[in-house]
Order: C-alpha cells, then structure tokens, then sequence
C-alpha cells in the first residue's frame, strides 16, 4: 500500500509543468544561499543546522502551503543571530535576498495548486517586484555600511532621508510596472 503511494506521489511530480520545477528549485536554491552565507559568516559549518535547514527547506518546497517555510527562514535567522559577530558584514546580504526568494518562490507555488501553469504575465510581474526587493536591499545595506564608516553617530534625519530616496525609488518603479501591467490587461 505505502510503496503504490510513493509510486503515485512520484508519478505526479514527474508530471508537473516545467515552471513549478523552477520556482522549486529557486525555493531550494535560496534556501541554500542563505544557509551557506549564514555558515561563512559565522566562520565555521555545523553539518547538524546544515542538514537541519537543508532537509527543512526541501519539505517546504514540496509543501509550500505549509509553516516549514517559515521554519527554514526562523532557523537561519536564529543560525544568523547566534553565530555571526559582525551584522554589517557581506553575507546579510546573501542572507536576506535568499530568504526572500525561497520565500517568494514558496509564496507562488503556494498560489494555484500543482497541476496549474500560471501565465506569463504572472512571472514577469513576480520578477520585476523581486528584482526591486533586492535592489533595495542591496542599497540599504550599503547606506548602512557608508554611514557606519563615515562615524556620523545617529544622525536619523540623514538616515531617514536616505531611506525615503531608496524607497520611494522602488515605490516609482513598482507603480510604473503596475501601470504597464494594467495597460496590457486593458488589451490592444
């Protein structure tokens, strides 16, 4: 009885569209990224937490409409804030951009069931808000890193101005995508 389960569990993931193989291994593939920045930045590997996110982040994309992805992220970050000694140092970027993208490859795959090919115009809007979430990202920790060196010791007018033009630059890009993605919706 099991061994016919697995037999029909595997004939279904043999049989799923090319496009949720994709999001599943972006998933996975972010996951890692984030365990393995969070294993360099602690200076050492604990093949335990390894296997530990590794095995957690491989049932959440089986599983993206479960709690295991919020294990994966909640594991890395307390990996992350238990190991790692300098919090402006390189990998919390490759940190928070994997994180984001297994989460919001869990997130998609969680939006229509298994069997479903999501259109076109569903991945290029998933693309460009992703692809803003990283730049901002990457600019505000590099805002962070500038104004650390520069010493200017709390200065939160400057920091939040800095904030605000990061922001609303993702804001303008955001809605100039909506509003081409509307226009294409409206049809020729």
């Amino acid at each position: 009885m099991n061994l016919e389960r697995v037999q029909n569990w595997v004939a279904a993931q043999a049989a799923l569209p090319d496009d949720r193989w994709l999001l599943r291994t972006l998933a996975y593939g972010g996951a890692l990224i984030a365990m393995l920045a969070t294993e360099h930045g602690a200076g050492s590997a604990s093949v335990v937490v390894v296997f530990l996110i590794g095995g957690l982040a491989l049932l959440a994309t089986f599983g993206p409409d479960s709690h295991v992805s919020s294990l994966v992220v909640l594991a890395v970050g307390w990996r992350w804030l238990a190991s790692v000694a300098d919090p402006l140092a390189w990998p919390v970027v490759a940190v928070a951009i994997g994180l984001f993208l297994h989460h919001a490859a869990c997130a998609l795959l969680a939006a229509a069931p298994d069997h479903v090919e999501l259109p076109g115009s569903v991945y290029r809007r998933w693309v460009v808000r992703s692809l803003v979430v990283v730049a901002v990202t990457v600019a505000s920790w590099l805002l962070v890193v500038v104004l650390d060196g520069r010493s200017l010791g709390g200065s939160v007018v400057l920091t939040a101005a800095a904030l605000v033009a990061v922001v609303g630059g993702a804001v303008v890009v955001v809605l100039g995508s909506l509003e081409r993605a509307s226009g294409d919706a409206a049809g020729p």
